[in-house]
Order: structure tokens, then sequence, then C-alpha cells
């Protein structure tokens, strides 16, 4: 259901959110962090800090605004993805919001993309983030990277067959972009919580694994400003592909799953072949490679070949 400009009916409130507020070090961060969402804190459903010890006790800083603004107050070992899930398992309410310390949300747009996606009946509701501070990799982000193919769906539900193909493509990054630009179904959180076992990849599993069965709902508006960290994120580790692929394929029904594990299984060769060529040759230099440039291409093939087999398995045209 797309729905028309201008003004739209009432969905749901700011009083069906849980807002689920992660903490670990970065007190001064955090401190802004607090003075900018007060209205927030103060109009939602409820509050839930999962807060980490740090040595700058940040931690501190959380228990002391949970009571300020009469939320939980919950202390837990390290792990980010452990603490979501932890403040998402006590969530009351409707939606769950991961408000991530450093991230600002427009209380206005995020009340919007709340009706809007509750009258749509979606599960999941995603915006792109807009960015506080330069970021050389901004145009590699997927949301922003495959806003033209999102277009069309813009404050609609978006159709299977594109998320999985815009997944697909966005690899080992999450499609939706910075989760604090989102909104989640609690129930289907807590049914199915963010994975651990992927480290810091846990939040792309996790859309892998729902990007063919969920309602999505996009908006091309942002509700979230992100800060951008300075620590890169390691990089994925070339089994943690397959798996995430798998993770996929785990939905489609059989003997048509068996097919795309063995599409998976060719693509992750090619895929293998092409960067131990590339490895060879230091820079630039593997684009004077026929050889290179001849895995390449059968990298291309065997993705397309993978993704089409994805798609008939997953979400045939007839839906």
């Amino acid at each position: 259901m797309i729905l028309p400009p201008g003004r739209h009916p009432v969905g749901d409130s700011l009083k069906s959110l849980s807002v689920v507020v992660p903490v670990y070090g970065q007190s001064e961060v955090l401190k802004a962090h607090i003075a900018h969402h007060h209205a927030l804190y103060e109009q939602c459903g409820e509050t839930i800090w999962v807060a980490t010890p740090s040595p700058d006790d940040a931690h501190q800083l959380a228990r002391k605004s949970a009571q300020r603004f009469g939320g939980a107050y919950v202390e837990l070992g390290p792990g980010l993805y452990e603490a979501w899930n932890s403040g998402i398992s006590r969530a009351t309410k409707k939606w769950v919001y991961l408000n991530t310390t450093g991230d600002f949300v427009d209380l206005q747009r995020l009340q919007k993309l709340l009706s809007m996606a509750s009258l749509a009946q979606a599960d999941v509701a995603f915006s792109p983030p807009e960015l506080r501070k330069p970021y050389q990799n901004l145009h590699q982000w997927p949301i922003l990277k495959y806003a033209s193919s999102l277009r069309s769906w813009n404050q609609a539900i978006v159709p299977s067959r594109l998320m999985i193909q815009l997944q697909l493509l966005a690899g080992d990054s999450n499609l939706l972009g910075s989760l604090a630009g989102g909104l989640f179904s609690a129930a289907l959180l807590q049914a199915s919580p963010f994975p651990t076992e992927f480290k810091s990849f846990g939040d792309t599993a996790w859309t892998f694994a729902h990007c063919a069965s969920v309602r999505f709902f996009y908006s091309s508006t942002p509700i979230a400003s992100f800060l951008p960290h300075d620590a890169a994120r390691p990089a994925i580790h070339p089994r943690d592909t397959g798996r995430l692929l798998r993770l996929l394929a785990s939905a489609a029904p059989k003997p048509i799953q068996t097919a795309i594990l063995d599409s998976i299984h060719r693509y992750l060769l090619c895929r293998r072949a092409l960067n131990r060529a590339r490895g060879t040759r230091p820079g630039m230099e593997w684009l004077f490679s026929a050889k290179a440039w001849g895995l390449r291409l059968r990298r291309q093939k065997a993705f397309a070949e993978m993704s089409e087999l994805f798609l008939i398995g997953l979400a045939p045209r007839s839906t």
C-alpha cells in the first residue's frame, strides 16, 4: 500500500514504542545523546537501558537516566547484539526502537514513520541515515547506493523479490543501513532475536534470514542522524559469507534449496579463485591480467545464477 502525499490516517502513537538504549562507554557522547532525546524518553511507551560497565562510568549515567525517566535498567557483560537482545526481550510494547548512542532521532519523523508503518501492517520500517560528520564510504552504504531501486516503493512495503535482490547485492553490509533509522515489531524480534555468532555482522545476518518472509516498509525520509564510528568494522571471513547466504537459502522449499546450496558453493569457489588471482598482483595490477578478468566474469555469472535461483525459490513472480 502506497500512502498518498499530505495528511495520513493516524496509526500507532509513540506510546506503542519500547525504546532500547544500549550503552557501553562514550560517556561524553552519551550526555549529548540523552539531552537530545528527553522528549522521546518522556513520550514513548517505555525505555529500557542496557549498559555494560566501562571505565568512564557511562553505565552510571545510564542508571541515573533510567531513574530520571522512569525506565528499566539492565546491566550485563560486553556484546552489542547481546545488549540489543536483552533489551528487546524485556519490551512490552508493540514496536521496538534501537536508540544507539550518538545517533539522534527526529521525534516528529519517528512518529510519522511509526504511524505509516503500522497502517501498512509492516513488520519492519527502515529509512536512510543523515550523517553528522564526513564519512568517506558513504556512497557504499547499500541503503544509499540502491536508493534509486527503492524509490518506487517510498512509503510502501518493499516486494520480497526486491529485498532479496538488494540484500544479495549488499553482501555483508545490511541493506537496512543504520538501525537507528528503523523500527521493528517487538513480537518479531522476540521470536527471532539478532544472532550473536556473526560478531559484528549480526544485524546483516538477521536481514538475510528475514528478507524473504518479513514485511519491510521503506521511507526515503531520514528519521535519524548517524554518527559514523572511527573504528573500521573488521572484514567478514569468507566462510561467514557462505553462512549468510545459507541463512537465506534455509527458507527455500526443497528441492530448490538443494539447487540454491549448490549454486552458493559454485559462487564461493569462483570468488575464492578470483581473490587468489588478485592477491598475487598488488594494488590495481590485476586489471592487466587476462586470467583475473576471466575469473571475474565467471564469478559474475555464478552470482547471477545463484540470485536467480534464490528468486525462483523464495519469491516467484506470481507473488
